[in-house]
């Protein structure tokens, strides 16, 4: 929740009867201002860890009811989080065997000590495709400097990797998370959402190498933001 005012250290959340975000009239606007563009598979062990790249980074914008830009410096951000999920574009290329995921392209499901497999369109497509995303997949607010010199927040997710060939896009959605002892007025709708452009994950033999880190990584690992600069 997204407040211009703090209650005094006396004052309870519970008590104060604080109005949502939605109920002042606030807008969110998610853009992804650093696009995902090719990552090698990861494999079986934390060794064989490989991130996305470059790192995709969002910004968010809040504006009042009038379509002003508020003023950051005076509002609570502290519990603004955007969460990470992964959608297959193409099955052309098979899943990383280190999935759970046998020479016959059939998914292992274990069953009393002992695995089983079972062709892999039976199970929940979405539920597969979650598990081939590994990593941090939540990302807090900072308020940051951009290039232009102008605060804003934004939003860093350079722990993802992601364990099969083929084609993906993230979608990102940010929500508000609840303050204690609030009863939520929402039921989990993101207050904001966007979908990056399509990126290809490639074998260890297929991957043409790690791009150079871009200016934008650059400018954020300037501002403590850590493992954007390869």
């Amino acid at each position: 929740m997204l407040m211009p005012n703090s209650p005094t250290p006396q004052e309870d959340a519970s008590d104060v009867g604080w109005p949502t975000s939605l109920d002042l009239g606030w807008r969110y606007e998610l853009s992804i201002i650093q696009q995902p563009v090719r990552a090698r598979a990861c494999g079986n062990t934390t060794k064989d860890y490989r991130t996305i790249n470059p790192s995709p980074i969002l910004q968010l914008v809040i504006q009042d009811d009038a379509a002003e830009m508020l003023d950051l410096d005076e509002i609570d951000y502290s519990r603004l989080t955007v969460t990470a999920a992964l959608d297959r574009v193409s099955d052309a290329a098979a899943p990383a065997a280190d999935l759970d995921v046998d020479r016959h392209g059939r998914q292992r499901q274990r069953q009393w000590g002992r695995d089983v497999g079972v062709p892999a369109q039976e199970f929940e497509p979405t539920t597969f495709v979650s598990k081939l995303l590994w990593g941090n997949s939540t990302s807090c607010a900072h308020l940051l400097m951009d290039t232009s010199g102008q605060s804003g927040l934004f939003f860093f997710f350079n722990e993802l990797g992601v364990r099969g060939e083929g084609q993906y896009r993230l979608q990102f959605r940010v929500y508000q998370l609840e303050m204690e002892g609030q009863v939520p007025s929402t039921s989990n709708e993101p207050l904001a959402e966007a979908t990056s452009d399509v990126f290809t994950v490639y074998s260890s033999k297929r991957f043409p190498g790690t791009l150079p880190t871009t200016k934008l990584s650059k400018h954020f690992s300037l501002q403590n933001i850590k493992s954007l600069v390869s």
